[in-house]
């Protein structure tokens, strides 16, 4: 067979397990990237999860799949105990398929931070729940994990995005940039509908202003922050600093402090970070008897430190568990 009529290259799959010391909130976290779930670079239900992935060798994909004890789909994330009661241990399979074998293990990596299975849930639950007010929530989802991310760059384009529209608005967004700006994916790494990568940094920067639709000041700020990831006047990576990261993304106009703290959380998995000027937490603290003044609940959270990162989304998840299943 001459070269040219090769087929495409085959992709490097890899399947593996990993056993999640219990508690594990696996199932809120499947969930919670599900309902954001970007059409055509992700997609997902109750127990599993896809996406696609920009490398350093080329383009992957990785699928989640909760699993139960004997190693079947588990057929219910939300039992009461988030997939993993005491003494047990929650089951995750995880599928990659990448271009290049060199960038298994960066995935595979990734997606251990995606999912935040390396935490020590066991002594955040012990921590928090010594405040009387968040003890019942930390007893109604233990192991809970911050949702964590395989793109940092895209993650902050996705918080520019989101900042005071509804998931439903932003996903459609993200939608519409994955079309108009992404790329497609080379079909041996392509699953189910993820057939494409989000749009890269230097895309945005190049063909934003003129592809990218939605108000004016928001397009700006989002090919204002492409350009300066581009010629590295702003670096977003996992393992950076906090404080670093943060006084860098309030430099731009229209980034404030929420989208530079949320940014921290879910791009550097930052575990002591109180979102007190997010009316869906304040809300959820006063539902639980705690402050829902902003200043009156940092002053009450001192105490939580250092997983503030963690009673923040306790106190997101007191509202969002009453909120209708997305259809």
């Amino acid at each position: 067979m001459r070269p040219s009529d090769a087929g495409p290259a085959a992709a490097h799959v890899s399947r593996s397990v990993i056993d999640v010391p219990a508690p594990f909130d696996g199932g809120g976290v499947i969930r919670f990237l599900s309902w954001h779930a970007v059409t055509g670079a992700e997609e997902g239900d109750a127990t599993s999860f896809t996406q696609s992935a920009r490398l350093a060798h080329g383009a992957g994909t990785v699928s989640v799949r909760l699993l139960d004890a004997d190693g079947d789909a588990d057929g219910d994330p939300h039992d009461g105990d988030g997939g993993g009661g005491a003494g047990s241990a929650t089951r995750v399979e995880v599928v990659t398929r990448v271009e290049h074998a060199a960038d298994a293990v960066e995935l595979m990596a990734g997606t251990r931070r995606l999912l935040g299975v390396d935490v020590d849930s066991a002594r955040i639950d012990a921590d928090l729940a010594r405040d009387p007010a968040l003890a019942a929530a930390v007893r109604r989802t233990p192991g809970l994990r911050i949702p964590g991310t395989l793109d940092p760059r895209g993650t902050l384009f996705r918080t520019i995005v989101g900042q005071q529209i509804s998931v439903a608005s932003a996903r459609a967004t993200h939608g519409r940039m994955t079309a108009d700006l992404g790329e497609d994916l080379p079909a041996s790494v392509a699953h189910g509908s993820v057939t494409r990568l989000p749009p890269s940094a230097s895309r945005i920067a190049r063909d934003g202003a003129e592809l990218l639709r939605g108000p004016a000041r928001r397009t700006a700020t989002l090919v204002r922050l492409a350009e300066a990831l581009e010629t590295g006047e702003l670096v977003v990576e996992h393992g950076m600093p906090r404080a670093e990261l943060r006084a860098a993304l309030v430099a731009f106009h229209g980034v404030g402090p929420w989208t530079a703290d949320y940014v921290a959380m879910r791009a550097l998995g930052e575990p002591d970070i109180l979102l007190s000027g997010d009316l869906i937490v304040r809300r959820g603290a006063g539902a639980l008897g705690l402050p829902d003044e902003a200043r009156a609940l940092d002053a009450r959270a001192a105490a939580w430190s250092p997983w503030r990162s963690y009673a923040t989304l306790h106190l997101w998840r007191v509202m969002t568990d009453r909120m209708p299943a997305a259809g």
